[in-house]
């Protein structure tokens, strides 16, 4: 049976998103006609980020003082390598999918948080740590109808869900090891990969884009295909207030796998980066999450 956890809607996970995954607030214009038009002056900073930056940015410190694991957890994100029962047979469900099993911890206004998917809805909720036992508390969800992922979402959710012991080997500090073993034995084990915050050592920007289906020709070069982008600002409430014009985007976003069925909108960190060709504008981008899907619409121009 999956376990019981709160349901959240869109609007409340881009408020999540603002409060959460963003260390600075994303510009909120009232009219869609005052976005920029282009690809450069869209990807321009939003407002520098208000007095409560300092104090998370404090507790956050004061968090991983206390607890160097933390810490470390979060500067990886995790990807799923093994997953056993407690008679140390193979997990299935989330062994078949183990490519697009996620986990990321984090640390924001002190609270320690973590969030977790098998690729359909993410998972959030609180963390403790005490010695070597891990404890998630109050988990909430994004609602979205996932199909043949539905018994893979209720393994990992339920595992998540216990108290579990927790193992950290960094010594391969580019690719640590995290082992997490439930009080019946099962186990999950996972490999990490640096995350952009700790790679470019800089918070990162929340911004959100629509991305079409379709891509069309790069204007710089027909023979490869762009995704056709857009702004987005939602304010504090998580209500869109505008959004730009379509423009095509040449560079990459790490994490992202384009879905050529569907247009969606996403959350995405970006990174001030001295590498121009990364994404031909001086940032580096990351998908967060992707908040919303629906049905493809031609109309891109």
């Amino acid at each position: 049976m999956k376990p019981k956890i709160n349901s959240i809607l869109m609007p409340t996970l881009i408020v999540l998103g603002l409060a959460l995954s963003a260390c600075q607030k994303p510009t909120t214009d009232d009219t869609a006609t005052d976005q920029p038009k282009d690809s450069s002056a869209m990807n321009e900073p939003s407002d520098s980020a208000d007095s409560d930056m300092t104090a998370m940015t404090q507790e956050g410190a004061k968090t991983a003082a206390t607890n160097p694991v933390i810490a470390e957890l979060s500067r990886y994100r995790w990807s799923l390598v093994d997953a056993q029962d407690g008679s140390k047979r193979a997990i299935n469900e989330l062994i078949s999918i183990k490519d697009q099993v996620a986990l990321n911890f984090n640390q924001y206004h002190g609270q320690d948080s973590l969030n977790y998917s098998v690729g359909c809805n993410v998972m959030s909720a609180g963390y403790q740590l005490q010695n070597d036992t891990l404890m998630v508390k109050d988990a909430m969800s994004t609602e979205m109808f996932c199909e043949d992922l539905d018994a893979a979402e209720n393994k990992l959710s339920d595992f998540m869900q216990r108290e579990n012991q927790i193992k950290l080997d960094s010594t391969n500090a580019d690719s640590p090891t995290l082992t997490l073993t439930a009080q019946d034995g099962s186990t999950l084990i996972w490999s990490g990969r640096l995350t952009a915050q700790a790679k470019y050592n800089s918070k990162g920007e929340t911004v959100f884009w629509a991305i079409a289906a379709d891509n069309k020709p790069c204007q710089a070069d027909s023979s490869k295909e762009c995704l056709q982008v857009k702004p987005i600002t939602y304010n504090d409430e998580g209500i869109k207030t505008g959004e730009g014009d379509w423009t095509e985007f040449a560079g990459t976003i790490d994490d992202y796998q384009h879905d050529p069925d569907n247009d969606e909108v996403v959350r995405l960190q970006r990174y001030k980066t001295d590498d121009k060709s990364a994404a031909k504008d001086g940032y580096a981008y990351v998908l967060d999450t992707v908040i919303e899907k629906s049905a493809k619409n031609a109309d891109t121009n």
